[in-house]
């Protein structure tokens, strides 16, 4: 027994390897040696292919990245929607509309197109139409609204700073006037930008913010709440702020809510305009725009959009005030 000739298993376990046919990597185009158990390259197996392991081996596509002033986001292979509110890449920022322009990832290449957003998209200053598609490479220029998007390819070589001009780094970083409040002080590019639209009453402004605006008589359920007013219901209406709209919804107050001296329906969203009148209890309330809203392009030496003339007040409805039931 001790002189048997091994059989062909054991002589396979105890013989080494067989040498790797392959001559090239690949993924990398790397030589590869017979004795070579990974690619120096991109550390491929060689041999990991066989038996189906194709897709398993290869390495994952590389991302490309997005940076929209301090935000960074990776694209991956697929589709991203950028927006201010909507969509895998929120800004927020009053130049983006909800949703503004897809981005596009196909076997590293890189597409734009426009989703009919107000103020645009723009490659190397020429505006998309919306639906429109754009292959984008390194030095492309890209703009949504007014907002700069700088794109990175993984293998795209990093460029040298320049200097900065004498007196620029020192006016970048110097902060605001004493006199300037912090809130402000905003960033023309990055920063977010408070809504064109305003509410305006007898004695008082407010400026709407973007998004959802609950207005009523109790201050723990409203954002504007007008506790003085008994005719207003706890939770009388809700305001919807968008960069090129402002939309008006009663809550199914008591009293109801009368927009251009008309009673409307509960429930509906109701659209307004600029110089538009609604009554909410006893309180009447003008819709002003503090901002073009049709483009962000400079307009230093055109007119303001001019205002309608205000409809006739609404006669005083003899109500009473409703009932609520006690804390």
């Amino acid at each position: 027994m001790d002189n048997a000739t091994p059989t062909d298993e054991t002589r396979l376990m105890n013989e080494p390897d067989a040498p790797s046919s392959e001559t090239e990597c690949p993924y990398c185009g790397a030589e590869l040696k017979p004795d070579t158990k990974f690619c120096g390259g991109c550390g491929y197996q060689p041999g990991s292919l066989e038996g189906g392991a194709e897709e398993a081996a290869k390495p994952s596509a590389p991302v490309i990245e997005l940076a929209v002033g301090d935000e960074v986001f990776d694209l991956a292979e697929g589709e991203h929607i950028l927006g201010r509110s909507e969509g895998d890449l929120v800004v927020s920022n009053a130049y983006l509309s909800r949703k503004h322009a897809k981005l596009v990832v196909r076997e590293g290449r890189l597409f734009i197109g426009d989703l009919g957003s107000t103020n645009g998209t723009f490659v190397d200053g020429v505006k998309l139409e919306p639906d429109e598609e754009r292959e984008l490479h390194p030095e492309s220029v890209v703009k949504a609204g007014e907002l700069p998007l700088t794109f990175t390819w993984p293998d795209a070589p990093v460029a040298e700073s320049a200097e900065p001009a004498e007196g620029v780094e020192e006016a970048a970083t110097q902060p605001a006037e004493a006199e300037v409040p912090a809130a402000a002080h905003v960033d023309q590019e990055v920063a977010e930008v408070g809504s064109p639209w305003r509410l305006k009453t007898a004695d008082q402004e407010y400026p709407l913010p973007f998004g959802e605006i609950r207005l009523g008589r109790k201050e723990d359920r409203n954002d504007l709440a007008f506790p003085a007013d008994g005719y207003m219901s706890g939770a009388h209406l809700v305001l919807d702020v968008d960069l090129d709209t402002l939309k008006l919804k009663d809550l199914g107050s008591t009293n109801g809510t009368l927009v251009r001296g008309e009673k409307v329906a509960p429930d509906e969203w109701l659209e307004l305009t600029s110089g538009d009148e609604f009554q909410a209890g006893q309180t009447m309330f003008k819709v002003e725009v503090i901002a073009p809203v049709e483009t962000l392009e400079p307009m230093a030496d055109e007119p303001g959009p001019s205002e309608p003339e205000p409809p006739a007040e609404a006669a005083d409805a003899e109500e009473t005030p409703p009932e609520e039931p006690e804390a």
